[in-house]
């Protein structure tokens, strides 16, 4: 896990003005922004869209939101490869 990923998103969720969690649309800007491989073809690794954040969401979380924990989890987890083209 990269450190400065893990404090991009707890600033992201700081200034979220939500303080303990991320919308579903806060979640795909933080993919497609902060955590994508900008090296990787938009072809054949799209990036992230609405739809496919909340389904990454509801694998940790049963609202449309992500919590902290959930977001640790997700960092630390095998579904964080979207930096590399997620699964």
């Amino acid at each position: 896990m990269h450190t400065a990923t893990v404090l991009s998103m707890h600033d992201v969720c700081v200034c979220s003005g939500n303080g303990n969690y991320l919308t579903a649309e806060q979640f795909m800007w933080f993919l497609n922004q902060e955590q994508r491989d900008p090296r990787l073809n938009e072809i054949l690794y799209p990036y992230c869209d609405i739809a496919k954040a909340r389904s990454l969401i509801s694998k940790f979380e049963p609202d449309d939101k992500l919590a902290q924990a959930g977001c640790a989890t997700y960092l630390s987890g095998p579904v964080s490869e979207f930096s590399s083209g997620f699964g």
